[in-house]
């Protein structure tokens, strides 16, 4: 019998499975998660990308990249696109704070 069909029947999940997530789990308990992939986009991904597009620039290579990134490299350039992905980054990492104040104040009442 399959588990679904074991559940319609009012049985219990087998005790390999996972549990559910409880609400301080869903309450951005991963903020800090979301904090580092800002930095890095923040810091270390731009440098990549630009110093990337410059050495097949020079090259005179062809790259793949999504139609947004296509999209602001034809229109702006290599630098605006470090610079949007910069600001991408930041954003997020501003999620990320919002985030962790959020999951503060929902420990702090469970508490």
């Amino acid at each position: 019998m399959t588990r679904d069909a074991e559940m319609a029947r009012g049985g219990e999940m087998p005790a390999g499975n996972r549990k559910a997530p409880d609400a301080e789990e869903k309450s951005g308990s991963h903020w800090w998660l979301t904090g580092i992939m800002g930095i890095l986009l923040m810091g270390p991904a731009p440098l990549f990308i630009y110093h990337y597009l410059d050495e097949k620039e020079r090259q005179g290579g062809t790259i793949r990249m999504n139609w947004i990134a296509v999209l602001a490299y034809d229109l702006f350039g290599k630098t605006v696109l470090t610079w949007l992905i910069a600001i991408v980054g930041f954003l997020v990492f501003v999620a990320s704070v919002v985030e962790f104040r959020e999951w503060r104040q929902a420990r702090g009442r469970s508490a």
